[in-house]
């Protein structure tokens, strides 16, 4: 019996991955229910015409009763003998989902959010257009976490043998920015999940790679949840990432109610209020401070 002390819930994971894996064969069995279940879908949802907002609800309510039927099934397939905590029950939920939500039944849930948020996403759109300018020290954020080349030229440099420092980027958090984008780019709820972990992730190191070489106080490149909001904001905005807010409501519908309350959770909600911020403000009084390093 598999339980979850740290060395069994290793072990379980590397049992999840290869069951995974094997799901994954067209020819598994349960790849013919999903096929079937695809069908279902199509049939019951989308024989009559294009769906109104109204099936959202009956239909991600289908998808859960099926996912837990499915890891049911494949525990019993397996002949998986599993003293799962909640965690570890997640986990398997987690993948059953990524199992389940693709083919028609993907389209047919991403087509319904679209529809559900078009209105949100012309707002989005052009409050993203008009602040397309925005820098980030004119957001709530330490200047340690702004890119302020000015206030790193006041702090020493760290003289480190064969070590030069690193010029700025032409364009602030373009590296997370191509992060940001890749979310779209994947298609299964808990796989957008993941590469927006690894998008927050690479905020932390092109900060730390902006002050590498230079005597810095750790503490002062500390990111508080204010300051990630900000990064957050500008990051949407600059990216021209315009479905973020349909991708940000799947990963909200689909992911496990153990990772809404993770790390990866509280990013997610953070780029919710972040989609808040953006659609809520006044362009005529948020003071846009024009650049002036091009005047002589």
């Amino acid at each position: 019996m598999i339980s979850d002390s740290n060395e069994s819930a290793d072990t379980y994971q590397k049992l999840l991955r290869k069951i995974a894996s094997q799901l994954e064969d067209r020819k598994h069995p349960f790849r013919i229910l999903q096929h079937h279940f695809d069908e279902y879908v199509e049939k019951t949802y989308t024989a009559n015409g294009p769906p109104s907002a109204a099936v959202m609800a009956p239909l991600t309510k289908d998808i859960a009763d099926v996912v837990q039927a499915m890891c049911y099934t494949t525990i019993y397939f397996y002949n998986l003998k599993l003293k799962l905590a909640k965690r570890s029950a997640d986990l398997f939920l987690g993948v059953m989902t990524d199992l389940i939500v693709r083919g028609s039944t993907r389209k047919l849930v991403m087509s319904l959010l679209r529809d559900e948020l078009s209105g949100e996403l012309k707002v989005f759109s052009a409050q993203a257009e008009r602040f397309r300018r925005i820098r980030l020290d004119q957001l709530k954020i330490s200047p340690y976490l702004a890119f302020n080349v000015g206030l790193r030229s006041s702090h020493k440099q760290r003289q480190t043998e064969g070590h030069s420092p690193k010029k700025p980027r032409r364009e602030v958090l373009s590296r997370s920015m191509e992060e940001l984008r890749k979310i779209r780019e994947l298609e299964l709820p808990n796989q957008k999940l993941g590469q927006l972990q690894v998008f927050c992730d690479s905020l932390l190191r092109e900060i730390d790679d902006f002050w590498d070489s230079f005597d810095v106080k750790r503490e002062d490149l500390v990111m508080d949840s204010d300051s990630l909001l900000s990064l957050f904001i500008f990051t949407m905005i600059k990216s021209e990432y315009l479905d973020a807010i349909v991708d940000q409501r799947f990963m909200d519908l689909f992911i496990t109610d153990v990772d809404k309350k993770s790390v990866k959770g509280y990013y997610l909600v953070t780029m919710g209020i972040a989609f808040e911020w953006i659609k809520s403000q006044n362009f005529e009084t948020f003071s846009l401070v024009p650049r002036l390093s091009h005047r002589r």
